[in-house]
Formats: C-alpha cells, structure tokens, sequence
C-alpha cells in the first residue's frame, strides 16, 4: 500500500516483482471498507510512505489490524524515526532503504522467509 510520493517507485516495484499495489492516498480517514477488502485477500501487507515510521501510514494500518483483530504480517517502509543526513533527496531515500532496487530486495526477501 502506498501513501504519498512513492508510488512510482511502488509501481516499479511491483511490477518487477508481479505483486498488488494500491494507492490509498491519504491515512486520515483510512479507507477501512477497502482496508478490510484488502486485508481479507492478502496475508502481507506493506505499506510504503515518504514519512516518518513512527506515528505514520504503518502505525495507523498497524492500529486498524489490531482493533478489527486480523492477523496480517505488516512490513512498514519509510523513514526511520533517527536523524537522516543532509543530502539530495534521492541520497536521503537511498540511505532510508527506499531506493526501487533496496524495496525490491527487501520484499523479495520477504517473499522467501
């Protein structure tokens, strides 16, 4: 799921790797009935956001998984919540392991555990 900026990395991502994407567009308000469709489909859940990890995307994701009780693996991708060097924006996304080739790899690591 992607929220934000990313999503034509998202896009090149998933296309390599012949998996879903969804552009959810906005965190607040989540849209919880296709939340709840997704969630009922896919076991994994990814979410990938040009923002903060904590008290972003994935955190209010993690928090309607909880509330409604479901059991999907979540993987959240973003910025980690530490101090990121001053750099170029795609220097900046390369060091957050937000690069097309770092998520690809991450994800299809994902894939094989």
């Amino acid at each position: 799921m992607n929220f934000g900026p990313l999503l034509a990395r998202a896009q090149a991502v998933a296309e390599a790797l012949n998996i879903t994407i969804f552009d959810m567009r906005c965190v607040k308000p989540l849209h919880t009935d296709m939340l709840t469709d997704i969630c009922r489909q896919y076991p994994t859940l990814i979410t990938l956001e040009d923002h903060s990890l904590a008290g972003g995307a994935g955190s209010a994701i993690s928090e309607f998984l909880h509330t409604h009780r479901m059991c999907n693996r979540l993987v959240c991708l973003g910025i980690p919540d530490e101090w990121i060097e001053h750099a170029t924006r795609e220097e900046q996304l390369e060091a957050c392991g937000l690069s097309i080739e770092q998520m690809r790899a991450r994800i299809l690591n994902l894939i094989n555990e």
